[in-house]
């Protein structure tokens, strides 16, 4: 049997976004359960840090795509955490059109983000 990867998805309400790839936000786990302020890391995606050049365009952008208190789904993988305790997350949202989008790829297609998969940046 091959390996595959164990995704989760869950129901989330963002709460806060730091820069250009992570943010936080209510998790709903089910059953009523949720896990609030959690911290999640942009899966796939390195963003400029906030003293970098384009830090703050990244983070101000992310912020557009996330605003407070916008509902969202995340996917994590076996709902792993990366060396600072984040989780690592795929998020999608709904744009203003109503289509559901990928915000790490948008990140990335729009010029604010790069393609990461771990070593060094």
């Amino acid at each position: 049997m091959g390996s595959s990867l164990t995704l989760y998805e869950y129901n989330a309400v963002i709460r806060s976004v730091y820069d250009g790839d992570t943010c936080r936000a209510d998790i709903d786990c089910g059953f009523g359960i949720w896990t609030s302020n959690e911290s999640l890391r942009l899966l796939g995606i390195d963003a400029p840090e906030l003293g970098k050049p384009g830090g703050k365009e990244a983070r101000d952008y992310l912020r557009t795509l996330l605003p407070i208190g916008a509902n969202v789904i995340i996917r994590t993988v076996r709902d792993e955490t990366e060396k600072y305790g984040r989780l690592l997350a795929t998020i999608t949202a709904t744009g203003i059109d109503g289509a559901a989008y990928n915000v790490n790829q948008q990140m990335i297609s729009d010029g604010h983000a790069v393609p990461y998969f771990g070593g060094k940046r």
